[in-house]
């Protein structure tokens, strides 16, 4: 039998994919569509075809149709689903209107053959090249840690990720999204408002075993054989495990934690896309800003609970300290309602004029006292209320 949390999830799903258009749903469950029909069969939920999706969509009216029990719901767990927050959703739908808007543009950009008039941050990027000519990684990379732009790309393709990063900056900027470098961070960063995200360019090498050449096993054989017989010592020779080979495939990688990469396909290459790219950007700008506003809205709801929570817990602390204070003062009224008994009856006992000087003050001594324990006399003691003394050194 199906808990309610599964007929509740499934009712949810049977609502977006009969009232929404199926890449909105998938959008929202992060599935490509052929994921969402399977999970669809998977939960017994039926699907409308494009025709009465069209036809609901155009009327704003659906009846939706009734669910078959789940009665395996031994793997749900398994291939449940995660909804967006409807921060995100909202965000995402902002982000895609302003797409919209700027659709003319983001089909206008182009990447040109060679540089011209270079973005300043690819051309102080040229200009370190060519005062640090070292290629020090063993991968063939060009070894430049905190550079002006965040490259990792061997020889042969340098100028080729350079023109294509020269284009997306000046791409980005025609429709507002700023790029600068900070070196404290050693990052370059696009800066959309108060949203940073920083974006690195890199090459995929491929890798094969090394076979050791001539000169190598020479090398090796010398350092050995002078080891053995004690001569002096000789560098190590170290040979690479593997030979590291360009393949020129770059995969662009934009955001940290929410991150989004284009790569070089078979049929469309990387300066191909450019628009694409820029409207995959702003999308995952939209998705990181929905994230954070659904994070700081759980964050601040969570901040309420915690303050109506300690509030209960402070008014019920605060209520057993009033008791234990009026159970105290019960106490010591009883307590000094007695002892005026007590010197009543004293007094009763013994004759006032009879008494000695001594009896006569230690009387006056037990009704101050007494009105000091009592909690309806504001009374103070010279002893029993003054700080405690000082001892000497």
């Amino acid at each position: 039998m199906e808990s309610e949390y599964i007929r509740s999830f499934r009712n949810e799903l049977l609502h977006d994919v009969w009232n929404h258009p199926i890449s909105e749903v998938c959008f929202w469950y992060n599935l490509s569509e052929a994921g969402l029909i399977n999970r669809c069969k998977k939960f017994l939920i039926p699907l409308p075809s494009a025709e009465t999706l069209d036809a609901i969509l155009a009327s704003n009216h659906v009846e939706l149709p009734m669910l078959k029990p789940l009665t395996n719901n031994k793997n749900f767990y398994h291939y449940r689903l995660e909804k967006i927050s409807p921060d995100e959703i909202e965000a995402n739908a902002l982000a895609r209107k302003h797409i919209g808007s700027i659709s003319e543009k983001l089909s206008s950009f182009t990447c040109p053959d060679k540089l011209i008039n270079a973005h300043p941050l690819i051309a102080s990027t040229l200009k370190f090249i060519k005062n640090n000519k070292e290629w020090s990684s063993h991968k063939g990379y060009l070894s430049a840690p905190g550079s002006i732009i965040n490259i990792e790309v061997t020889k042969s393709s340098i100028d080729r990720a350079l023109i294509i990063l020269d284009s997306l900056f000046k791409s980005l900027e025609v429709v507002g999204i700023s790029v600068s470098f900070r070196p404290e961070q050693i990052k370059t960063l696009l800066c959309m408002d108060e949203l940073e995200l920083p974006i690195t360019l890199i090459e995929h090498v491929s890798r094969k075993k090394h076979i050791a050449t001539p000169a190598e096993n020479r090398a090796n054989k010398r350092y050995w054989d002078n080891y053995q017989f004690g001569g002096s010592r000789l560098e190590y020779p170290h040979i690479p495990e593997y030979d590291y080979l360009p393949t020129g495939q770059l995969h662009l990688s934009i955001g940290q934690g929410s991150q989004r990469t284009w790569s070089d396909g078979k049929l469309a290459k990387l300066e191909n896309r450019l628009g694409d790219i820029v409207r995959d950007i702003f999308i995952l700008a939209g998705n990181i800003r929905g994230r954070e506003n659904h994070y700081s809205r759980r964050l601040a709801e969570n901040q309420r609970k915690h303050d109506i929570y300690d509030a209960a817990i402070k008014l019920t602390n605060d209520e057993i300290k009033a008791v234990r204070q009026l159970k105290r003062d019960s106490r010591q009224w009883q307590q000094a309602e007695q002892i005026r008994a007590f010197l009543l009856a004293y007094q009763q006992k013994n004759d006032l004029q009879n008494l000695s000087p001594e009896q006569l003050e230690w009387l006056d001594w037990a009704r101050d006292k007494a009105d000091w324990l009592d909690p309806l006399i504001q009374v103070s003691d010279i002893l029993l209320d003054a700080p405690p003394p000082i001892k000497p050194f």
